[in-house]
């Protein structure tokens, strides 16, 4: 069965969001947040301030019913007066007893902010792809798709009744996948594996070789599966994603292989077997030739990396 190659690496990396906080403000204020090392979220409830990337382009204006998310890699400022020295947000949130940092005098701007929660693999994946900076704003088309769910949102937060951080997680999920979503579609990707996801032409391609990565596929048998010549599928497919048919199909298998290992569940025979190579050996060099370390290497080395994160 074909699969949805979006939400197929979605779960395949354990992709989660959640809310984590938020800023109350008034007045004229700013604040720094350093550089997250993870794709953050924010939405603005009510109110109106600037988004700067450090080091980035021009400042972006936010304002209610505005979604955005940033790929991590970028210190973050929010502001109403640039000339403003920013509180860093590690201060700013110390002084609180919650998880709501409030800046300036008076209630005139809130913004609920988030992440996501994925694994090393998925990280670095979606990362390398996305963009410093994803803008959906309130009087966009795609806007209309998040408003109820950020209503809901903002209500299941603020009841404090039984179970609402279990609604509340899922509901951040949908809003961040929503926002990819319509990122995708946008037309504005420059040429990516993201971008082949949201080729009307290629996507079925992919999500036939996701379905099945342990399979023999042929450029021919992929071709004819969307209804195109092997020449035209295998230059558009090129063209858009920036690989081969089969380049991709051997990047889908590492990344599968990645997460198996750094997971340590399943035995090295068992996974060459899952991916489509006829021996272990087989599957260990290509590995090797991809990662530039073994199998066990990595797998070894990303257990260190686990042991020596703080408890």
């Amino acid at each position: 069965m074909q699969t949805d190659p979006l939400s197929d690496i979605l779960a395949a990396f354990d992709t989660r969001a959640s809310v984590s906080g938020g800023i109350r403000a008034g007045g004229d204020w700013s604040i720094r947040f350093p550089p997250p090392d993870t794709i953050k979220f924010g939405a603005v409830l009510y109110g109106n301030c600037w988004l700067q990337l450090e080091g980035q382009a021009e400042p972006v204006p936010l304002s209610s019913g505005d979604v955005f998310v940033v790929n991590g890699r970028f210190a973050i400022r929010l502001y109403t007066d640039v000339t403003i020295d920013p509180v860093e947000a590690t201060d700013a949130f110390a002084n609180e007893t919650g998880t709501t940092a409030t800046l300036g005098q008076g209630d005139q701007f809130h913004l609920l902010g988030g992440h996501l929660a994925l694994d090393p693999v998925g990280t670095a994946l979606l990362t390398d792809v996305l963009p410093p900076l994803i803008r959906v704003a309130a009087e966009s088309d795609q806007a209309a798709n998040l408003l109820g769910l950020l209503e809901r949102l903002v209500t299941e937060m603020a009841s404090a009744r039984p179970g609402s951080a279990a609604i509340s997680q899922p509901l951040a999920h949908l809003l961040f996948v929503h926002v990819l979503r319509d990122h995708i579609e946008s037309g504005t990707i420059a040429r990516g594996w993201l971008k082949a996801l949201g080729d009307r032409r290629i996507a079925p391609a992919i999500g036939l070789m996701h379905a099945q990565p342990a399979r023999n596929w042929h450029l021919a048998e992929l071709a004819e599966a969307v209804g195109m010549s092997r020449s035209n599928f295998a230059e558009r497919f090129k063209a858009v994603s920036g690989m081969s048919p089969l380049s991709y199909l051997r990047f889908w298998r590492m990344r599968l292989a990645e997460n198996a290992l750094q997971s340590g569940a399943r035995s090295l025979a068992s996974l060459s077997a899952s991916l489509g190579y006829a021996s272990e050996s087989a599957f260990s060099t290509a590995f090797k030739q991809a990662m530039g370390v073994s199998p066990a290497q990595y797998r070894a080395r990303a257990h260190t990396d686990v042991d020596m994160l703080p408890s």
